[in-house]
């Protein structure tokens, strides 16, 4: 076992359980299982939710207002919990066998990372009996709807052991906000099917008539049951070895009529799953030498935002990934500002996949502009189906800054890949009903010399709701109405004729779309030397960070929206996110005076703060504070920082501690569509490396006592290392 590749429970303390039910999750971007004990429990553990999910499988309830407005979301999307498969019974000599019924020893529980397997160890001993248990588990990153087990059990002392292996209905989701909670039993049956060693249950949800399959293999033949919830075999013998192909089909993501139940070995899917991770760490991995707890952490980090991450082009990836019920399995803009930069420069065609999203629920996003009363579309804030699902709309629907990211998103991965085939059929698409909705929303206001405004939003800043001019809105919605231009500019002529009449764009709308870009309306105080982070933040009182008591932190906890919304106070990154997304537009001296400022009113009260300005920080020479602001997010969920791991994984954050490394230490940057590096070596570090892609080409970059690129694929690249150009080629 390599240390540096496996996160390892030696011993077991109750005190972690819920914790390490998302630390050790395994999921594939489609089938999603907490890392709960299959074997059951016996005693009190009221706070395990069983947690098994699938990825863009929802059920909706009726969204309860005080006071309803037009235009709020009428039902919610949740992310269900469904049925569970991975169950075992274990007896021993008919005492029941697991971690609370007898006397445990030599417990370890690994996530090998590596190879994306769980592996759970114990000895069981009671009333002169032993027995050795072992469980190994993955999510079949090949055959996304395959859930994998292996059980042994292998007698110490001569016993009799009977396995009940089962698939149980009975299920509850735990979603934390009372006004999307699913009630109890959001299933109907709609058939139950048993075959020789093949079980099968199917369900149907309630109100979104979503129907579900779910189908159980065993490798050995057992007596069939059923009772209340549960139907499974019952397998007897001195020793067991048993393996689970557990196979989740939802009518969300294929014809059910038209299903081909295919079945595979464990042993089948093992081998191809670990070939994947091996392909995947051969593109992706990053090496820290100096810091073991530290290499733990960003390989953990890389390989649950693979795991979290749909790669089908119809699903998404939830700000938990498919880890817990935080945030009801919703996906926000951190897919396309976060967890999209980490895949463009590992694995481009999951970034694609996630880009295909956006399009494939690009009709909903029309639709939430008509009822919006503006044109082009509008993304929803947080979604599952690609219907807007926040219910609270100054932290939501306001929040258009959206609409940029996911624009920004496509043209960023257009500059590394050159997917001009993508462009061709969906980019382009997405780019220019982006850039409708802002022409539609903003204004030119005399008042700011005829500039174009765009007034009554709220940017990536929570804390600061339903400004005028944010600067990152105003920003990005600029670069997306030029880059729409750009990309029709790009496309053939008749490639661009059949878009204009598919879209119905006038000869006329790309000029005014310039026009109104030359002419954002971007503040500046020249008092301060400044740019505001809207219209009216320097007209605040600086809320007192310092002498705010520690209990009274996180400050939503603690104080009515209104006080917060008072004062000139950050919930996380805003203008400065927006000078590290566009850096290449200001000086190194504009970059540290706009750090400066905005760095001392933010409280970090988001995990997706930290990387952002360990980054910048990075960028202009503080490397104490941007080393220290990395390793606040470098292993958040590990040591459970925010003390909410048990609700799934920060997504957003884990691909974060991977840009403070590549675009933060390393210094990677792209300056009109070419690859700049510019890496520096922390202190406490003796060596780090990366492997990255950039139109094509693969490598790996190595920090030293001196920068050195190893070659690995592709057609060859410029590199530009510290203002010089490099060729990397075989």
């Amino acid at each position: 076992m390599n240390k540096n590749w496996c996160v390892v429970e030696s011993g077991y303390d109750v005190n972690n359980h819920y914790k390490n039910e998302t630390i050790f999750a395994v999921s594939n971007g489609f089938i999603g299982s907490r890392a709960t004990f299959e074997e059951g429990y016996d005693g009190d553990m009221d706070k395990t939710i069983e947690g098994n999910f699938i990825n863009g499988f929802y059920e909706s309830e009726v969204i309860k207002y005080g006071e309803k407005g037009y235009g709020f979301p009428d039902v919610s999307q949740t992310m269900l919990n469904v049925p569970n498969a991975k169950g075992f019974e274990i007896y021993i000599n008919h005492e029941r066998c697991n971690i609370f019924t007898g006397n445990i020893t030599d417990y370890k529980r690994v996530l090998d990372l590596k190879r994306g397997l769980v592996t759970r160890s114990y000895i069981w001993s009671k009333n002169a009996l032993s027995v050795y248990v072992e469980i190994e588990k993955f999510a079949s990153m090949t055959h996304k709807n395959k859930l994998a087990l292996r059980l042994k059990v292998k007698p110490i002392t001569p016993c009799e052991v009977k396995v009940i292996s089962f698939i149980e209905s009975k299920v509850q989701n735990d979603t934390p906000r009372t006004n999307a909670r699913i009630d109890y039993g959001p299933y109907e049956p709609v058939l139950l099917e048993v075959k020789r060693n093949r079980l099968e249950m199917i369900h149907r949800t309630k109100h979104t008539g979503f129907d579900l399959i779910t189908h159980l293999h065993h490798s050995l033949e057992g007596e069939y049951f059923e009772e209340d919830d549960r139907i499974g075999e019952i397998f007897y013998g001195h020793e067991i070895t048993l393996d689970k192909v557990i196979s989740y089909h939802a009518s969300t993501d294929e014809d059910l009529s038209k299903l081909n139940r295919k079945d595979f070995s464990y042993d089948e899917l093992k081998q191809a799953h670990l070939s994947y991770y091996q392909d995947f760490w051969n593109h992706a991995d990053v090496s820290i030498e100096g810091d073991d707890d530290l290499q733990i952490g960003m390989r953990f980090n890389m390989f649950h935002l693979l795991q979290a991450t749909g790669r089908d082009g119809k699903t998404s990836v939830g700000a938990k990934g498919l880890t817990g019920e935080g945030y009801e399995g919703h996906a926000f803009w951190d897919t396309e500002m976060y967890a999209l930069p980490f895949f463009l420069y590992t694995k481009p065609e999951i970034a694609k996949s996630l880009l295909e999203f956006r399009y494939h629920t690009l009709d909903q996003a029309r639709d939430r502009a008509k009822v919006m009363a503006v044109d082009g579309a509008l993304y929803p804030w947080r979604t599952i189906n690609g219907e807007e699902a926040s219910p609270y709309f100054p932290a939501g629907t306001a929040q258009y800054h959206i609409n940029a990211d996911i624009a920004f998103a496509v043209w960023r991965y257009f500059e590394v890949t050159g997917d001009m085939d993508f462009m061709k059929i969906m980019g382009t698409e997405i780019l220019v009903e982006t850039a409708r909705f802002w022409f539609s929303y903003g204004d030119y206001i005399d008042t700011k010399d005829g500039k174009f405004c765009i007034n009554g939003v709220t940017g990536p800043d929570e804390y600061t709701a339903i400004v005028n001019n944010n600067f990152y809105t105003n920003s990005l919605a600029k670069e997306n109405l030029i880059n729409a231009c750009k990309s029709l500019d790009l496309l053939a002529e008749e490639e661009r004729t059949l878009l204009q009449n598919k879209l119905d764009i006038s000869e006329s709308e790309p000029s005014k779309w310039l026009h109104a870009a030359d002419n954002m309306y971007i503040g500046y105080n020249k008092e301060k030397g400044l740019y505001p982070q809207d219209d009216a933040f320097f007209d605040k009182a600086k809320w007192d960070i310092e002498n705010t008591p520690k209990e009274k932190f996180p400050l939503l906890d603690n104080y009515h929206p209104l006080m917060i919304y008072n004062k000139q106070v950050s919930k996380q990154a805003d203008i400065v996110l927006a000078i590290f997304l566009l850096e290449e537009k200001f000086d190194l001296e504009t970059i540290k005076k706009h750090y400066d400022y905005y760095e001392a009113v933010t409280v970090h009260e988001s995990s997706l703060s930290f990387c952002i300005h360990s980054i910048l920080a990075s960028h202009i020479g503080y490397h104490d504070q941007a080393y220290d602001y990395f390793m606040k997010s470098a292993r958040l969920d590990l040591d459970d920082v925010h003390n909410n791991t048990h609700a799934g994984i920060h997504m957003a954050n884990l691909a974060g501690t991977w840009m403070c490394i590549v675009n933060g230490f390393g210094g990677m940057k792209i300056k009109q569509g070419n690859l700049h590096l510019d890496p520096v070596l922390p202190e406490k570090w003796d060596a780090y490396a990366f492997t990255m892609s950039f139109k094509g080409t693969t490598f790996k970059v190595t920090v030293k006592d001196q920068v050195s690129f190893e070659y690995l694929e592709g057609p060859g690249l410029d590199v530009h290392l510290y203002g010089k150009k490099v060729r990397i080629e075989c």
